[in-house]
């Protein structure tokens, strides 16, 4: 999701284990990937923050953009929303 690709059919459904909280998360990858500012501060936190605790894995480095604008989400972001939320 953070490089922009296409979830394959396979790799997110019912059967992948994902919980409420990481399906949060996963949604809101879409939006991170083109820097937009979360009003949540674990979100900021998570997708933004310099050092993140640990247990909570290597994220690529993001960087916040306040120019963000749901425009810049391109159709690979769409359909990966409209996956996740089908699942959320």
């Amino acid at each position: 999701i953070l490089a922009g690709e296409k979830l394959a059919d396979n790799e997110l459904n019912e059967d992948t284990g994902f919980n409420k909280i990481n399906l949060w998360k996963l949604r809101n990858a879409v939006f991170a990937r083109h820097g937009r500012p979360f009003k949540n501060p674990d979100l900021q936190a998570f997708f933004y923050a310099p050092a993140r605790p640990e247990g909570w894995g290597e994220l690529p480095k993001l960087k916040e953009n306040p120019n963000f604008a749901e425009s810049m989400l391109t159709a690979n972001d769409q359909a990966n929303l409209k996956k996740i939320q089908a699942l959320e």
